[in-house]
């Protein structure tokens, strides 16, 4: 009991000043390409989400195919769904990496050691994103009909 009573008295008498607490990972600078990437990354996964949330309401309409165009139609919208679903954690990583990483008080540089983690974040979802359209392009072709 003493042994807590003594850890307890030196916990309080311990301060920690804020400049002992770093905002970010002891970066000392903050990369301007990093937030362009970070908010690059933010947009396309709107489009991503965007695209897969009109193609779902467009397919509730489309009832009347062919078995053939149906099971296309399936897969086309199970694929939407995984690019929508994949979108959500890539940008939140990339938000999460933004913030624990850049410090907007510290100097501003162009580039910094992360940037090219950010540059992967923002190549997948454009990846993600150019697989989305060009399923909405194929949704179109499918919801036309055959001549």
């Amino acid at each position: 009991m003493a042994d807590l009573d003594l850890c307890l008295a030196v916990l309080a008498s311990t301060t920690i000043g804020d400049e002992q607490i770093p905002l970010s990972c002891a970066n000392d600078t903050f990369a301007i390409a990093n937030l362009v990437f970070m908010l690059l990354t933010v947009i396309e996964a709107v489009f991503t989400v965007t695209t897969v949330i009109r193609i779902y309401k467009k397919a509730h309409g489309l009832d009347q195919l062919g078995p053939a165009k149906q099971m296309m139609l399936t897969n086309l919208l199970h694929s939407k769904r995984t690019d929508g679903v994949l979108s959500i954690p890539i940008v939140a990583i990339a938000i999460g990496e933004f913030i624990v990483t850049q410090d907007p008080n510290q100097k501003m540089v162009l580039f910094d050691q992360y940037t090219i983690i950010m540059a992967v974040f923002l190549l997948i979802e454009t990846a993600l994103t150019l697989h989305a359209h060009t399923k909405m392009y194929q949704f179109s072709r499918l919801e036309a009909p055959e001549h």
